[in-house]
């Protein structure tokens, strides 16, 4: 019997082990791209992502190891340090993944308070970030963050370089791909039809886009959790295994 927990609680160390080597090599691909940033939902930048998902993996290497070894040559302080680790980081998952769960909302309209003020601030400024919101623009039919007088509030409108009131991204095209009427779309206002001009917001479809991540989010993070415990709950027993032979003298 005690083998056979010592085999079950070295194949979760395994596991755990080669996760965390995952988690390192996709941060360290997301830090390999240019610089340190990804795009989420081709828009907001998130600089630390490739960071935390690197420190993620070490914290999860160094414990799985720590479990794995103090289950080979049980060592009850590899063990006591693998539990109380992973209990903690058991906890905060919890506490993380309810608080996407319950406050959903609160979490977009976080995320879309800073979507916009970057875009007030950068759009026009910054090569890389101006070309993601001309893509996104073209490709979802959409103009600014809530319509196209947010325009009317950017750095671009009153310092940038423009010769329209919105950019060219943001006027609709034919089914040939020409734009129906581009001098009435530099001339865009609110009464104008979207005959000519995008009137959606981007927002519309890069929230569609972040309720799923959000959800899915969380569901992976429960189920994570679920194997925590599931690992947490073998690894008290190994450990009380190994006590109970430290004390009498015996070996698993």
């Amino acid at each position: 019997m005690s083998k056979l927990l010592k085999t079950i609680n070295i194949f979760f160390y395994v596991f755990l082990i080669l996760l965390s080597i995952s988690c390192g090599g996709l941060g360290g691909l997301l830090l390999s791209q240019g610089n340190t940033s990804i795009a989420i939902f081709g828009m907001y930048s998130v600089p630390i992502f490739g960071w935390l998902l690197i420190s993620v993996a070490i914290l999860l290497f160094v414990t799985s190891f720590c479990g794995c070894c103090g289950t080979i040559k049980e060592l009850r302080c590899c063990m006591i340090m693998f539990l109380t680790i992973t209990s903690i980081v058991f906890i905060v998952l919890i506490v993380i993944g309810s608080l996407l769960f319950v406050y959903n909302n609160q979490v977009q309209n976080m995320l879309k308070s800073q979507l916009k003020k970057e875009f007030l601030v950068k759009y026009g400024f910054e090569p890389h970030y101006t070309l993601i919101w001309d893509e996104n623009q073209a490709k979802f039919g959409c103009c600014g963050v809530d319509s196209g007088l947010d325009y009317k509030s950017s750095n671009w409108y009153f310092t940038g370089v423009r010769d329209g009131e919105v950019p060219h991204t943001c006027c609709v095209k034919n089914n040939n791909n020409e734009y129906t009427n581009i001098t009435l779309c530099g001339k865009f206002s609110p009464e104008q039809s979207e005959q000519y001009v995008y009137e959606k917001g981007c927002w519309n479809y890069f929230q569609k886009q972040l309720s799923v991540v959000l959800y899915w989010t969380s569901i992976s993070v429960f189920i994570f959790c679920g194997l925590l415990a599931l690992i947490l709950i073998f690894s008290c027993t190994m450990n009380k295994v190994i006590s109970r032979n430290i004390l009498y003298g015996q070996v698993v």
